[in-house]
């Protein structure tokens, strides 16, 4: 595993590309200060597989977030969670007892929770990176217990009740470029004079996004030549 050293940093987050790619990316520009990251996830996230396909070395949570709908395949989830919480907790103060990071950073996710409390509970200092308008979860849950939160958004603010927060934006890969919108579209194959229509959703807007979509396919497609949904 990685090697123990001054200078080790928890990174958690995960769960969801909105909450790894931000963790990955402020790993990155703290490797370049000769800082030694720990990445700490979920073995049922998208991480787990994201890490073994691109080598990098990472502890995995045996942790899964709380299902809110009422099907019986998610009430059996949720009865397991108070065990999973429990044992990723303790699996999270052996981590810290074992490579004692000097800071552990946050980016949400449900993997990303248990790694900071107990970095809070062992006097560890802790930092939240919030990508939302409006807090996840995590964030809203800790807000007051962390040293530090980093925000996206101004509006943010509005909805956490602490000053200990700094305004940043959110980190973005360097490995994104800005490339010509006519050079994409033929790229994509798509024809440069029609119009085309591009719909992304992210973290608590992508459901409701999707299923307006979904209810309103025939609309949008009868409407539009290029009509892309990721």
């Amino acid at each position: 595993m990685n090697k123990i050293n001054q200078n080790n940093i928890f990174i958690a987050g995960g769960g969801t590309g909105g909450h790894l790619f931000p963790a990955l990316t402020i790993g990155d520009y703290l490797k370049k200060s000769g800082l030694n990251i720990i990445y700490i996830g979920s073995k049922h996230g998208i991480e787990n597989k994201y890490f073994k396909n691109h080598n990098i070395k990472a502890e995995l949570l045996d942790i899964k977030g709380i299902q809110r709908d009422l099907s019986l395949k998610s009430i059996i989830r949720n009865l397991y969670f108070p065990i999973r919480f429990i044992k990723s907790y303790f699996a999270s103060r052996r981590l810290i007892k074992k490579f004692k990071p000097k800071i552990i950073i946050g980016t949400g996710g449900y993997s990303s929770g248990l790694p900071l409390l107990a970095g809070i509970h062992m006097k560890i200092p802790t930092m939240i990176q919030d990508q939302n308008s409006i807090p996840g979860l995590i964030t809203k849950k800790l807000h007051k217990k962390v040293n530090l939160i980093c925000l996206a958004y101004k509006t943010a603010k509005k909805h956490i009740e602490t000053n200990n927060t700094i305004l940043t934006g959110n980190p973005i890969r360097k490995n994104l470029q800005i490339i010509d919108k006519i050079i994409a579209k033929e790229k994509l194959g798509l024809d440069n004079k029609k119009k085309a229509i591009f719909i992304l959703g992210g973290s608590q807007g992508s459901q409701i996004i999707n299923k307006h979509i979904y209810k309103n396919i025939k609309y949008y497609c009868a409407r539009f030549r290029h009509f892309l949904w990721q």
